[in-house]
């Protein structure tokens, strides 16, 4: 704990010193094409204050350091706004006025989409299981397993960890097997589970799910994708959530994964850096579960038949059925809840392609009848604008040799300097 305290110490330090490097320029007026050769005294002083801040914090207030962290970053990235809008801009040639501007403006809404990640991060909740008083009657719970071509064996894991699973109340398992193979209905029976499914493979995982719901009756819905192991106590927390909230639509737990994402593996990286869904589940899901904006993702949760019905099932027209769903729920006033525990384990799956569909999807079809803070946290995935803007000017560059910065050599070395 003592080695992450510090790496966040040394990490706001290092910040400190670029932001007050860089808000130098916003507190005496530059001299030299935009930017001073040698910062004044004044300057340092600022910058001896802010360094100094930045460790009475770590020192007297460690949970502050992110607070800190947050404002050192939006002061830099504005005053990098700052320099670029005023010092950078070439509006004398059209095609370098037209490539500059476009440039600047795909950097205004990447640090727009940082600025707001920042008000979504800015508090994380962490919630403990409710208790529940003996005697209490607890609610019915469908266990759904999904799966469409996963082998028997990947199943079968998931299987024995859904039967192995702790509940006071009653429950139901089923496998709902869109591949409508024999020999998932024999794994079915091999440990008493039910096995549903249907003609066609209309609306993919989510016609599954919508068709399963016709043809069960449990008070909750506990969904599971086929290579998801949950831990034996997953329904004795997470259960108790929506027996405490009765417009509690859903829980939902971390997906955790004991292989190396695409990144990771791809870039070779291993272990030495973080799992992505580990910046997910422990930063921004829980900044969300803050503002009342957690969303489902597919899998590891347990999720209220009558929310579900309330938005007329789980959403068809896009494939992040997911997180439309809990958009819908959020808009009819239900509420939601992150449980910030390792309730389940499984291995990756996917690759950069169906990770940017995904990510490009998730951003579309925001509900007009969602609270600002919950609009504004299912925002911050439209990233498309800003790719767009960098591919022309891409396009731009290569077409026509258009000049979108204006900084010479000079002016990058007195940049240089004063962020050092």
């Amino acid at each position: 704990m003592m080695r992450v305290r510090l790496a966040a110490a040394i990490g706001c330090l290092v910040m400190t010193g670029s932001a007050a490097g860089m808000t130098s320029g916003l507190i005496t007026p530059p001299e030299v094409s935009g930017w001073r050769e040698l910062p004044s005294r004044f300057d340092l002083g600022v910058s001896l204050v802010l360094v100094l801040a930045a460790w009475a914090t770590f020192r007297l207030a460690p949970r502050r350091l992110r607070w800190l962290g947050l404002g050192l970053s939006a002061t830099a990235s504005l005053r990098y706004l700052t320099w670029r809008a005023t010092s950078t801009l070439t509006l004398e040639v059209p095609a370098d006025a037209i490539a500059s501007v476009l440039l600047f403006a795909a950097e205004c809404y990447t640090v727009s989409l940082l600025l707001l990640g920042h008000f979504q991060t800015f508090r994380l909740r962490r919630r403990s299981t409710p208790p529940v008083r003996p005697g209490t009657v607890w609610p019915t719970v469908d266990v759904f397993i999904t799966t469409v071509n996963e082998s028997v064996e990947v199943v079968r894991r998931t299987v024995i960890g859904c039967r192995a699973m702790r509940y006071p109340g009653e429950r139901r398992l089923w496998i709902l097997d869109d591949g409508r193979r024999e020999s998932m209905r024999a794994l079915a029976e091999q440990f008493g589970f039910g096995y549903l499914t249907r003609e066609d493979n209309a609306h993919a995982k989510a016609g599954n799910l919508n068709a399963a719901l016709a043809r069960t009756a449990g008070d909750l819905i506990a969904q599971f994708d086929a290579d998801h192991v949950p831990v034996r106590s997953f329904l004795e927390e997470t259960v108790p959530f929506l027996m405490d909230d009765e417009i509690l639509a859903f829980v939902q737990t971390p997906h955790h994964f004991h292989n190396p994402d695409v990144y990771q593996r791809n870039l070779l990286l291993g272990g030495s850096v973080a799992n992505e869904q580990d910046m997910f589940f422990k930063v921004l899901q829980p900044g969300n579960d803050h503002w009342n904006a957690a969303f489902f993702c597919g899998s590891n949760a347990v999720l209220r038949r009558k929310a579900i019905a309330d938005v007329g099932g789980f959403a068809t027209e896009t494939i992040t059925e997911d997180a439309h769903t809990a958009l819908r729920m959020h808009a009819r006033g239900w509420r939601s809840a992150l449980l910030r525990a390792h309730a389940c384990g499984r291995r990756h799956r996917g690759n950069l392609r169906r990770r940017a569909q995904a990510t490009d999807a998730l951003g579309h079809g925001h509900d007009r009848n969602l609270a600002g803070r919950q609009s504004a946290h299912y925002s911050w995935t439209e990233v498309g604008a800003t790719h767009l803007l960098l591919r022309v000017v891409l396009l731009l560059l290569l077409r026509n040799s258009a000049h979108p910065l204006r900084a010479g050599a000079r002016r990058l070395r007195a940049v240089g300097r004063a962020l050092d």
